[in-house]
């Protein structure tokens, strides 16, 4: 390791997690909304994703 300052390697690291730690937080907060809107998309809620087709 280069020889640094204690408290660069503080900033480096905190600057390097913070986007990985956003994201996490992020994710848990739009859980629920994330697995609605995937089940839409896939088709697994009570109401179809597509019209039916006329035949």
């Amino acid at each position: 390791m280069p020889d640094m300052p204690r408290y660069a390697w503080i900033i480096l690291r905190t600057c390097v997690g913070l986007p990985f730690i956003a994201s996490g937080i992020f994710n848990l907060i739009n859980w629920d909304a994330s697995n609605e809107f995937n089940a839409i998309l896939l088709g697994r809620t009570g109401r179809a994703s597509l019209p039916a087709r006329e035949p």
